[in-house]
């Protein structure tokens, strides 16, 4: 019993991720009308998403911020972002900044990549949120966080991964009829 209620909130987690990413998606198309103004006045195609970031993402960091905050406050942890030693705060900040810069950098890299695709611009985001998964998988395959798994769990991550990467040729491979 214990398992099935944990597959079950598992496959709600994974639906509701996958809803909310799409989400994302979606605030990307609604806010087409300011990267368009954006070329208008002379930004680079190329750079038209930066602006609709700006609006996409302050709610999140608005969101994040005041719920860290109130963790902070009601579990007394404040204290925990300014005493350690200065050698582990400043490592413990640079490789946040790291971290935030490189998946806000991601963002910049997909509307670079979706301002070429034409009429599969459609496409782009999923083709992204895949190859997230790719690499990030491939990247703990590398670093052994898969190791002592299963044969069965390496068999669906094997398949997963071979329809990821097989659905993103395909998307690719339309693109030239």
């Amino acid at each position: 019993m214990k398992a099935i209620r944990l597959l079950l909130v598992l496959s709600m987690m994974v639906f509701f991720s996958g809803v909310l990413s799409a989400c994302f998606a979606f605030g990307i198309e609604a806010g087409r009308p300011i990267s368009e103004k954006a070329v208008s006045m002379g930004v680079n195609p190329l750079w038209r998403q930066g602006p609709v970031y700006i609006v996409i993402l302050l709610g999140t960091f608005l969101t994040n911020t005041v719920w860290c905050m109130i963790l902070s406050f009601r579990n007394k942890t404040l204290k925990d972002y300014i005493k350690s030693s200065p050698h582990v705060l400043i490592r413990n900040y640079l490789f946040s900044a790291l971290a935030g810069s490189l998946w806000y950098f991601q963002f910049f890299l997909y509307g670079m990549g979706e301002s070429k695709m034409g009429r599969f611009s459609f496409a782009s985001w999923s083709i992204l949120m895949a190859l997230s998964i790719v690499f990030s998988t491939l990247w703990g395959i590398y670093r052994k966080e898969w190791k002592g798994s299963g044969n069965k769990v390496t068999t669906i991550l094997v398949i997963g991964l071979a329809v990821l990467i097989i659905s993103t040729f395909i998307i690719g491979m339309a693109g030239l009829f």
